[in-house]
């Protein structure tokens, strides 16, 4: 019988070309600041001004200034509005947010990063570290030993970690601060924080090199990297945390600081994964442990146990939300929609009655539905097999579900290929 059936031992020789849904929400005329599934924070070309394009259409919203000031690229979006340094008239910095068109002022701004997650804006001032809850204006001062140099992260619950005057890092949990990991000649900086999960890098006071990544649970759990030579790493390139899952590099070869940059994930119960023998950027991390990155010129997405998913172009940013990947390519933010890619098949031209397909899914976790010839659609698994073919040109369809949602690709990914006697000439290559 000419049955649907499922083999995951099978190795199979030719490639398919990625294909995937992607939806254009905006593209803005200027640089893009930041960005969220229904907004997009922007520098207007070539005036400079701060602006807001709603992804839903209509003109863009200028972000209100002081009086005589002018906004800087030091800005995040909030929930209904967006935070931002602003310079005054006498080149003084000012942290401030306007929400539901009314402009609040933080207070006089260090020469630092801030961070705001949630209702929690963490900010350094000529008083210190300071956390303002954004809907009541409210205020706290936390700590005068702060070191502005090494960067804060603030939760949205709260909870933040920030770096110390004697090289250290301190976490901010339910109202008490307690040091993280030692002290020792390195000293730590630039954390990303989730409220469950930090990473930070580790480099010499001196200077960025030799540098490592450490990450962990708690300030008494922290684990140290692999040493690295060269450049120190970068929060957001090669180190960050979603829900308990961390994601950061590290050299491939352990013993050797200088070999190159690979990607690895931990999850929240402290296993360890290569997420690509070959990737060395780091672009995203979704709560449930996706992961996008750079190998070569191509962004792939890739979780667990599952296949890699190849876009059709690399992107230059990514971010997850609402359960799906937004990607900021130049002055455009688009959204990565359930898509399924036909990752290898038979030869185009083949006398194998078998044909034997991978597939890999822009979803982690997905489902498929196949569908062969002029047969019904039926589930199948990510490695499908058809047996007992006829000679003559078939034509598979798979459809990716999310497991989730039970939203469907909305252009299932196709492949025709034919059966031939065995004594016609030579096969073709499939993809080509």
């Amino acid at each position: 019988m000419r049955a649907l059936m499922v083999s995951a031992l099978v190795l199979l020789v030719c490639a398919a070309p990625a294909a995937a849904d992607i939806t254009r929400l905006a593209t803005v005329p200027g640089t893009i600041v930041d960005a969220a599934p229904d907004r997009v924070l922007y520098l207007e070309r070539p005036t400079q001004r701060l602006m807001v394009q709603e992804v839903a259409g209509g003109a863009p919203t200028a972000v209100p200034l002081r009086p005589g000031g002018f906004a800087t690229a030091n800005a995040k979006l909030i929930d209904g509005g967006v935070v931002y340094v602003a310079r005054d008239g006498e080149a003084r910095l000012w942290l401030d947010w306007w929400r539901g068109d009314v402009l609040r002022t933080a207070g006089a701004f260090g020469h630092t990063p801030f961070s705001v997650a949630g209702d929690f804006l963490l900010w350094s001032s000529g008083s210190g570290l300071a956390r303002t809850r954004l809907s009541s204006g409210r205020t706290d001062y936390l700590t005068h030993n702060y070191r502005a140099s090494g960067g804060n992260a603030v939760a949205a619950n709260g909870d933040a970690v920030f770096a110390t005057l004697d090289g250290a890092l301190h976490w901010l949990r339910d109202g008490r601060i307690s040091r993280i990991g030692r002290v020792g000649w390195t000293w730590a900086s630039q954390p990303v924080f989730d409220g469950t999960a930090v990473a930070f890098r580790r480099t010499a006071p001196c200077c960025e090199s030799p540098s490592f990544i450490a990450y962990g649970d708690g300030p008494g759990e922290i684990i140290q990297d692999t040493f690295r030579e060269g450049p120190a790493p970068q929060p957001g390139v090669d180190y960050m945390v979603n829900n308990g899952w961390i994601a950061f590099t590290r050299p491939a070869d352990r013993t050797r600081p200088t070999s190159p940059l690979r990607v690895w994930t931990r999850d929240p119960q402290g296993r360890l994964d290569l997420v690509h023998p070959e990737a060395a950027r780091l672009q995203g991390i979704s709560r449930t442990g996706q992961v996008l990155y750079r190998v070569g010129s191509e962004s792939q997405l890739v979780a667990r146990g599952e296949r890699p998913f190849r876009l059709p172009h690399a992107v230059d940013r990514a971010f997850w939300a609402d359960g799906r990947w937004h990607l900021i390519t130049g002055a455009t933010v688009s959204r990565l929609d359930v898509s399924t890619e036909l990752v290898r098949g038979p030869d185009r031209v083949t006398p194998n009655a078998i044909a034997l397909f991978e597939l890999a899914s822009s979803v982690q976790g997905a489902r498929y539905e196949c569908r062969l010839d002029d047969r019904p659609a039926a589930p199948c698994s990510a490695d499908p097999r058809f047996d007992d073919l006829a000679f003559g040109t078939h034509t598979v369809t798979v459809t990716a579900i999310d497991p989730e949602t039970g939203e469907r690709d909305a252009t299932p990914a196709t492949y025709t290929w034919v059966v031939t006697p065995p004594s016609v000439g030579p096969e073709e290559p499939c993809c080509t």
